[in-house]
C-alpha cells in the first residue's frame, strides 16, 4: 500500500505516514519496506504462528 493511500484511509497527511514509518524503521533497525517484510517473516507476531 502506498503512503498516499494509507494517509487517505487514516485521514492524515502523507508526510505524517512517512514520519511514522521512518520512526518504526529506525526502532527496528531496518532501512525500508523490504527490510520490514523480512523482519516480519523472521519475527512473526504472537498468534500468527499457526497460520501458513
Amino acid at each position: 500500500m502506498h503512503n498516499a493511500e494509507v494517509a487517505r484511509k487514516l485521514g492524515i497527511t502523507e508526510g505524517t505516514v512517512t514520519v511514522h514509518l521512518n520512526h518504526g524503521f529506525k526502532k527496528l533497525q531496518i532501512r525500508d519496506r523490504v527490510g520490514r517484510t523480512l523482519y516480519a517473516i523472521r519475527n512473526r507476531p504472537i498468534g500468527s504462528r499457526d497460520t501458513p
